[in-house]
């Protein structure tokens, strides 16, 4: 390992001090970073390294150069420019240069296409070639909310689960330190009245929107609990949903549940399992 951090390095500079001894195809082979497009090559590199299905450098470039085409197209309806499949090896830096080259010319053809948004169109391209729902691009706007921390809100503190026809909504997960849990509410506690209005048939959102309220009032909840009622007066409070909780049973069994994937969610996984340690 040693000398293969070594040896890379110099490589380098060996191919940018003395070009004239590499063929040009062969430096943009081993230099990815030659190409202008910093995003594309990004997330193709990501893709490339760390996907679980380890796609191929043909497919993940055929969705890129569909997906900028038909930016194209949309921005510009009667674009004309280089069509046809790229000639790939299967040699992965190599066929980005190709790549890299093929949207050149699209671009150069249509000088009006706005370049920033073709090559983002390449990036959501390469992610739905995929074709599963766990690998999607989001522009630079939409990552901003995605990464955004949970809203806080009034209320007990509890996430619910959508019921079943004529069922009512469970309590899924009860947030620590929460009103509901210094309550007593529980994991699998059925909502059955709210403030004594039934709740028998309400989807998850109705129910929601009965136990949340103003911060200090009172909610009065009758819970089902091992098919005995069970009613709770809590006092509402500031809430923000937690990313990640982690919690220990009674037989000394660790449990960390993450609700979503995304924001600084890995290191709140990383601190939950020194906790469980």
């Amino acid at each position: 390992m040693i000398r293969l951090r070594t040896f890379v390095p110099l490589l380098a500079v060996v191919l940018l001090t003395a070009c004239s001894l590499v063929p040009a195809e062969l430096q943009r082979e081993l230099l990815p970073s030659n190409t202008s497009y910093k995003t594309a090559e990004a997330a193709y590199q990501v893709l490339i390294e760390r996907h679980v299905d380890k796609p191929a450098s043909n497919v993940l470039l055929a969705g890129a150069l569909n997906g900028a085409t038909t930016e194209v197209q949309k921005e510009v309806p009667n674009a004309t420019f280089p069509d046809g499949p790229l000639a790939l090896t299967g040699s992965t830096w190599s066929d980005f240069a190709k790549f890299s080259d093929r949207l050149d010319a699209v671009l150069k053809a249509v000088p009006s296409a706005d370049r920033t948004l073709v090559e983002r169109a390449a990036v959501d391209g390469m992610a739905k070639s995929l074709n599963e729902c766990h690998t999607y691009y989001l522009d630079p706007t939409r990552a901003k909310g995605f990464n955004a921390p949970p809203a806080e809100y009034s209320g007990i503190g509890a996430s619910i689960t959508s019921p079943g026809p004529n069922d009512l909504v469970e309590i899924a997960q009860v947030f620590p330190n929460s009103p509901a849990e210094k309550a007593g509410v529980r994991k699998g506690d059925k909502v059955k009245t709210v403030n004594g209005e039934d709740m028998a048939g309400r989807t998850s959102e109705e129910v929601a929107n009965k136990i949340k309220g103003p911060e200090g009032t009172t909610v009065n909840i009758v819970f089902v609990r091992n098919g005995v009622d069970t009613p709770l007066s809590i006092v509402r409070g500031k809430v923000t949903p937690p990313r990640v909780i982690d919690q220990t049973d009674d037989g000394n069994v660790g449990y960390i549940y993450v609700s979503q994937l995304n924001g600084d969610v890995s290191n709140q996984v990383a601190q939950a399992v020194r906790r469980q340690n």
